[in-house]
C-alpha cells in the first residue's frame, strides 16, 4: 500500500458535480490547441504585416497578448471541467 492510498474501509468520494461531460480532446484542444494555432501558426503571416501596436512590432504584440490570453484559455478549461476535480486526481 502506498502512502497516498485511502484505507480499504474508507467510503467512495463522490463528487457533487460528477465527472466533465466533455471529452478530454475538447479540453487539450481549449487549453493546448488554441495556444498553439495562434502562436505557430499566425507569426509567418503576422512577420509580413508592417506597423506597430503602442510602439512594439505587430508579431511582438501578439506574442505578448498571448501569454495572457492562454492563461485564460487554460483558466476557462479549468473553470469549465477541471475544476471539481481535487488536487490529487
Amino acid at each position: 500500500m502506498m502512502i497516498d492510498d485511502p484505507p480499504a474501509d474508507a467510503a467512495p468520494v463522490i463528487l457533487p458535480n460528477g465527472p466533465s461531460p466533455v471529452l478530454p480532446r475538447w479540453r487539450l484542444a481549449v487549453g493546448i490547441g488554441i495556444p498553439f494555432c495562434a502562436v505557430d501558426l499566425a507569426l509567418p503571416w503576422l512577420d509580413r504585416v508592417r506597423g506597430t501596436i503602442l510602439g512594439f512590432p505587430v508579431v511582438t504584440a501578439w506574442l505578448f497578448a498571448w501569454f495572457v490570453l492562454t492563461s485564460a484559455c487554460l483558466g476557462t478549461v479549468w473553470v469549465l471541467h477541471d475544476r471539481h476535480l481535487g488536487d490529487d486526481d
